[in-house]
């Protein structure tokens, strides 16, 4: 079973990692970029435990001891390889073959949360990690209906908290195990486009696409500046792999239900979760810079209404520095990634956001593509 390509996709359940990989599973057939062969790796532990006359039940199977349930995932494993090795034996180029590997590193269980992500999963030679998170109030209001999770998980922080620790438990696996650059955080709405770039080269090309972030300044943009972003993007994913902070909204539909908040105790409880969600977002994002080989900043003008001195309103131009992208573009500088920024606007830009651009700023978007050439 020599030169299989294998990813493992972690992340708590109910992350929506299985719908996200058959999305990307039938994108790449679509494609024709490459064949993805999508395994549930607790699925091929449920048949290995019936096979040895264990219960089938996801609540017995967790809750085994440690030595018994690694045992279980090791045949697991072993049984996932030989049939992904199976499937590809006539293939004339077996590395237009991936197999992504549903599994996560965090399970519940009696005596508390364990890991599961081990050294059992090394024997399948993975070439990178995905964490795959989702919003948090989706995955609570699933988790919750869980007989797994329900004891578990009774509010939103311990979701937040959960999800968190598996992100890091997975980097911390990757960074002992298979380097540190080859783990990813991967956004359940994330464009499938944005993982077949993780996976395949572009036609005809001996490389896979360079891969960038997307710093945008979200707080301040209206409809229309947004759906300008979007059709940016999707130019922007002929030439990259595209990670796209906008694929995670949680911290937008915090930041909707604090500014609706009416009672004073309400508003209290809805900033302090806000404040939480806000330091993981930075942490977050940060993760999406580093794994990234450097940041676009697009960054429009807003169009606002002034009163003139005749007391008559007019329409206007308004830039807002946003402390996000200045924050993401020191980040990438210090880490040496590029940043190439595009300022949409007439107006000169302030030195402090020049002084991290790595290449002239960007007056227009036909300019920034142009370079690209």
């Amino acid at each position: 079973m020599r030169n299989l390509r294998i990813v493992l996709c972690t992340g708590i359940d109910k992350a929506c990692k299985l719908e996200l990989l058959r999305k990307v599973q039938a994108c790449a057939s679509a494609s024709g970029k490459g064949q993805v062969h999508v395994y549930d790796l607790w699925e091929s532990i449920r048949k290995v435990a019936e096979s040895k006359g264990y219960s089938g039940s996801r609540i017995r199977i967790t809750d085994l001891p440690p030595e018994e349930l690694e045992l279980l995932r090791e045949l697991a494993c072993v049984r996932v390889a030989e049939d992904f090795d199976t499937r590809i034996r006539g293939a004339s180029d077996r590395s237009w073959h991936v197999a992504l590997l549903h599994t996560r590193t965090i399970s519940p269980r009696r005596s508390g949360f364990v890991k599961t992500l081990d050294k059992t999963q090394l024997a399948l030679d993975p070439e990178d990690c995905w964490s795959v998170i989702d919003n948090v109030e989706s995955m609570h209001a699933n988790l919750l209906n869980d007989p797994v999770w329900s004891s578990h998980v009774s509010n939103l922080d311990q979701v937040l908290d959960r999800r968190q620790e598996e992100i890091a438990n997975t980097e911390h696996w990757c960074d002992e195990n298979i380097g540190s650059r080859h783990h990813y955080l991967i956004a359940a709405k994330e464009s499938p486009e944005t993982l077949l770039g993780l996976l395949f080269p572009l036609a005809g090309a001996k490389e896979k696409k360079g891969k960038v972030y997307l710093s945008f300044p979200i707080t301040h943009a209206d409809e229309k500046i947004k759906k300008r972003k979007q059709e940016f993007v999707a130019r922007l994913r002929q030439h990259y792999v595209v990670f796209d902070p906008f694929s995670v909204t949680e911290y937008d539909v915090a930041f909707s239900r604090y500014q609706m908040a009416n009672a004073s105790a309400e508003k209290q409880s809805q900033r302090a979760w806000l404040e939480k969600l806000g330091a993981v977002t930075v942490d977050n994002d940060y993760r999406l810079v580093k794994q990234s080989d450097g940041v676009v900043v697009f960054y429009p003008s807003m169009a606002v209404k002034v009163e003139d001195s005749n007391g008559e309103w007019i329409d206007a131009e308004q830039k807002i520095l946003s402390a996000g992208v200045m924050a993401e573009m020191i980040y990438a500088s210090r880490l040496q990634r590029t940043v190439e920024a595009l300022w949409l606007s007439d107006k000169v830009p302030s030195p402090f956001f020049t002084q991290h651009c790595s290449s002239p700023v960007f007056k227009s978007e036909e300019e920034f593509f142009k370079h690209l050439g």
